[in-house]
């Protein structure tokens, strides 16, 4: 028996499509039937790639979009700085990042991402 042990991370939940190795799509868990196309958003996040060397012609990966704990402290400080309210924790503020309508608030948050094939 083998176990993969990894850390829990509050995030939010993707489905991430990519068709003939390239990104197309990606769309939150929803209510479990019917998501939020989040793919612009997503899209900004540098640390996912565009392209997939030898992927099959249509991949979905579900994985996690989540903000890593120094990222969300550096943030709160730039705002308490600037006499801003605080955000109130890490998982709210990459839900709401991923869910912006209004891609020009996105300022440099830099969200992570785990995902599992």
């Amino acid at each position: 028996m083998s176990l993969r042990v990894e850390p829990k991370v509050d995030g939010v939940a993707l489905s991430i499509t990519y068709e003939k190795g390239r990104f197309v799509r990606a769309v939150t868990r929803g209510n479990g039937n019917r998501g939020d196309d989040v793919t612009h958003n997503i899209a900004l996040i540098q640390s996912l790639p565009r392209e997939l060397a030898d992927a099959p012609a249509l991949l979905e990966i579900r994985g996690e979009v989540y903000m890593e704990l120094a990222e969300f402290q550096r943030l709160n400080a730039e705002r308490e700085a600037e006499g801003e309210a605080l955000y109130a924790n890490p998982r709210n503020l990459a839900a709401g990042t991923v869910k912006l309508l209004d891609r020009s608030r996105h300022g440099n948050a830099d969200s992570a991402s785990s995902a599992t094939a």
